[in-house]
C-alpha cells in the first residue's frame, strides 16, 4: 500500500511505515499585515537617522560655548560674548544664511568659516535624505516573527479552536504568549473584516514557498494587506509513506532525487498554480514597497514642516507672554 500525505515527524517513528525521500517542505505560518508606509509628518525627521540629531545637537552646543568662551577670552569687546547672539548666529549660518557681519576678532571668524563649512555640507546630506524620502517613502517594519507580531499588537483567530489548543501547548515563549491572542471568528465575512482593519493575522500552510493555503475565499482586497511571515509555526514535509522493507523505496526515492535536481518538481508546481489561476499568490511573499506607485507631491507631503512652523509661533507666544508677565512685575 502506497500513501501520498504532509508527513508529521513523530518521535519515535510510527511503527510499520516507511517514508521516502521528501519532494517538498511544508510549513505552517502566519500571513501577517504587509508594512505601512510611515506618516509623511514624520518624514522632516526621518532624514536623518536619531543618532545623528544627537550628535548634531551636541556639535551646535559644543560649538555655541566655544564661540562664547573664546569671545570672552579675547581683549577686544565682542558680539558673541552674549550666548544668546551666539545661538542665533550659529542657527543662521547652519540654515545656510550669513550672519549679520564678521567679528573684527580673526580666531572667530576662522571658527564662523569652519561652522559655514560644516552646516554646509550638513545641510547638503539632509536635503538629499528629505528629497529621497519624498520619492520613496518609508515603510513600517516588515513582519517576520512571532516577537514582531507580538511588537505590533497584532491577533488572530480560527473558526474552531483546534489551531489554539496546539499553539498554546508549545513549548516556545512567544508561541505561547500570541496564542493568547486568539479570537474565535465568526464567519468568514467576520474574517474579511478582521484583515481589513489591518491588525490580524492567519494560519496557513505554505508548500515550497510559492501556494499558500487558508487564501482561497479571501478577497482581492484582504490579500493584497498580507505577506507571509518568514519564520515558521511548524515545519513538515510531502512524501511517500510505504510500509517497511517495499521493495519500492528505492525506486520512489532515486525517481524523487531525479525529478528534484532536475527542477520538474517546482515547475510542475509553479504550472499547477498558474492553471489554477492562483497567480496572486507571488503577492504574498512581497513587500509593499515591491510595488511602486508613482503619486505627485502634495501639501501632505511636506506636513511636517508646517508642524515645526506652528511649533515655533506657540514657543514664540509663550514667550513673548513670559516677557510681559517679568516687566510687569518689574515694574
Amino acid at each position: 500500500m502506497l500513501q501520498i500525505c504532509s508527513m508529521w515527524l513523530p518521535d519515535p517513528p510510527r511503527r510499520g511505515v516507511k517514508h521516502s525521500t521528501p519532494w517538498s517542505r511544508q510549513k505552517g505560518t502566519f500571513m501577517a499585515p504587509k508594512p505601512q508606509p510611515l506618516p509623511r509628518a514624520l518624514l522632516l525627521y526621518l532624514a536623518l537617522q536619531f543618532w545623528t540629531w544627537v550628535i548634531l545637537l551636541i556639535t551646535l552646543l559644543s560649538f555655541n560655548l566655544i564661540l562664547h568662551g573664546t569671545a570672552k577670552l579675547l581683549p577686544l569687546s565682542s558680539h558673541y560674548q552674549n550666548i544668546h547672539n551666539c545661538f542665533v548666529d550659529s542657527f543662521r549660518i547652519l540654515m545656510l544664511n550669513s550672519p549679520p557681519k564678521l567679528p573684527r576678532q580673526v580666531a572667530l571668524r576662522y571658527l564662523l568659516t569652519a561652522w559655514s563649512f560644516f552646516s554646509l555640507l550638513t545641510t547638503t546630506v539632509y536635503s538629499s535624505g528629505f528629497t529621497s524620502l519624498l520619492t520613496s517613502p518609508i515603510y513600517s517594519d516588515p513582519i517576520d516573527t512571532i516577537q514582531n507580531l507580538l511588537n505590533q499588537n497584532i491577533y488572530w483567530g480560527e473558526q474552531s479552536r483546534w489551531l489554539e489548543g496546539h499553539i498554546r501547548n508549545s513549548k516556545n515563549t512567544e508561541l505561547q504568549e500570541f496564542g493568547n491572542k486568539f479570537m474565535l471568528e465568526n464567519s468568514q465575512a467576520d474574517r474579511e473584516r478582521r484583515i481589513l482593519q489591518g491588525h490580524y493575522a492567519v494560519f496557513c500552510k505554505v508548500l515550497s514557498d510559492s501556494f499558500v493555503t487558508e487564501s482561497e475565499k479571501l478577497s482581492p482586497e484582504a490579500r493584497q494587506n498580507l505577506r507571509v511571515m518568514e519564520e515558521p509555526v511548524f515545519t513538515f514535509y510531502v512524501g511517500i509513506g510505504m510500509r517497511e522493507n517495499s521493495p519500492y523505496t528505492s525506486y520512489f526515492d532515486s525517481t524523487i532525487t531525479r525529478l528534484e535536481q532536475g527542477g520538474l518538481i517546482d515547475f510542475w508546481q509553479q504550472l499547477i498554480i498558474y492553471r489554477l489561476g492562483y497567480r496572486y499568490m507571488n503577492t504574498f511573499f512581497t513587500l509593499q514597497n515591491d510595488v511602486i506607485q508613482r503619486r505627485p507631491l502634495s501639501l501632505n507631503s511636506v506636513q511636517g514642516s508646517f508642524y515645526l512652523l506652528a511649533t515655533g509661533w506657540v514657543i514664540t507666544n509663550i514667550v513673548f507672554l513670559f516677557e510681559i508677565v517679568i516687566k510687569y512685575f518689574k515694574k
